[in-house]
């Protein structure tokens, strides 16, 4: 099954981590990997277009899998449209998110920025991805399948509150890099194994976002 998104306003926001930080998000049996030479945490935001209309948020971090650097998603939020993912096996749960050029607010999950768009750049690794992972005990999954898009570097303006962030025990105060893609055409294809791990897992704060 195969769900194409027209996604507008993608804006990608990643603070440095240290391995061990990396590490102990993670399920065991994942591997942390670095993105051009750092291992990360990052806040997405977007909203996508067609049918259904969303906006969404993900908190999420980088790992090795099978050979390829993939996303490991921490936190998925999307506006009620959206929780059609569900049907994809999605972990899916609903907030109250505006996404334009230049802003992301979501009061109910702590996040607001303001940035300001700048030149168009290579956005690396972080461009590229094309496996999604989410689940901590039963672990699936998604195919994410690239069109072209145009990127550009963007600089925060003001305060950046991101509580997700925080809560995972990250200052998103520090300094971080913003990469924005005004369009991008996206193909989600959900893949029909799950990963099989050791039934224990490395542990997080409690107090963690699900």
């Amino acid at each position: 099954m195969r769900v194409s998104l027209r996604t507008r306003d993608l804006v990608v926001v990643s603070w440095p981590i240290a391995r061990d930080d990396a590490e102990r998000l993670l399920p065991a049996g994942l591997e942390p990997a670095t993105v051009d030479g750092r291992f990360l945490i990052s806040l997405v935001a977007m909203r996508h277009e067609g049918t259904p209309r969303y906006r969404q948020i993900n908190i999420r971090t980088y790992v090795a899998h099978e050979g390829e650097e993939a996303v490991y998603f921490l936190v998925t939020r999307v506006t009620g449209p959206g929780l059609v993912g569900a049907l994809l096996g999605a972990p899916f749960a609903p907030s109250r998110i505006a996404v334009g050029p230049g802003l992301v607010e979501a009061p109910g999950l702590g996040v607001s920025l303001r940035y300001r768009i700048g030149d168009e750049t290579d956005p690396g690794t972080i461009g590229r991805h094309e496996i999604g992972i989410f689940g901590r005990t039963r672990l699936r999954t998604i195919r994410i399948r690239r069109g072209a898009a145009v990127w550009r570097r963007a600089v925060a303006e003001g305060h950046v509150r991101a509580d997700p962030i925080a809560v995972y025990g990250f200052n998103p105060d520090e300094p971080a890099d913003l990469l924005y893609a005004e369009q991008a055409q996206l193909e989600l294809e959900r893949r029909p194994t799950r990963l099989r791990l050791p039934v224990q897992t490395r542990k997080i704060d409690s107090t963690g976002p699900v």
